[in-house]
């Protein structure tokens, strides 16, 4: 099956650098994050962003999910979405067929979750180098 979109929710750890990437999946319910995640912990260069990022976007609808908590509250081992969100700012790498690359910037709600603030395009082609600046000066506008 062919989609029109590619999602990839990528967290940062403000206290350790560490960076998460969770892919996202259709289900006959809605769109949910797959039973995946991937970690990226500091030292790492811009390359490895920009591989990591691909990587992940590139897994998007390759598996399904159905378990009740998400990837990263698992990887964390915590159980209350609030507390696994904490120190957790988040933006979300977007891929549409229509309209190419882009990243959606949040920001944490009370409750923990996340709400869109900013949406940076980046277009249709990636240009190396650039995905590793757009993804860090997410992060800069992202609140926690």
């Amino acid at each position: 099956m062919e989609y029109d979109y590619k999602m990839v929710d990528i967290y940062n750890d403000v206290v350790n650098g560490s960076f998460y990437f969770v892919p996202y999946t259709d289900m006959e319910y809605g769109i949910v994050q797959m039973d995946l995640i991937f970690e990226l912990s500091p030292p790492f260069t811009d390359q490895a962003l920009e591989d990591m990022a691909n990587k992940v976007l590139n897994l998007c609808h390759k598996a399904e999910s159905f378990d009740t908590i998400t990837p990263l509250q698992r990887l964390l081992k915590i159980k209350s979405y609030k507390k696994y969100t904490e120190n957790k700012k988040m933006i979300t790498f977007i891929w549409r067929k229509k309209t190419g690359y882009f990243i959606g910037i949040m920001e944490r709600e009370k409750g923990g979750g996340y709400s869109l603030i900013e949406e940076a395009s980046i277009g249709k082609k990636i240009i190396p180098g650039e995905l590793a600046n757009v993804i860090k000066n997410g992060f800069k506008r992202a609140t926690v």
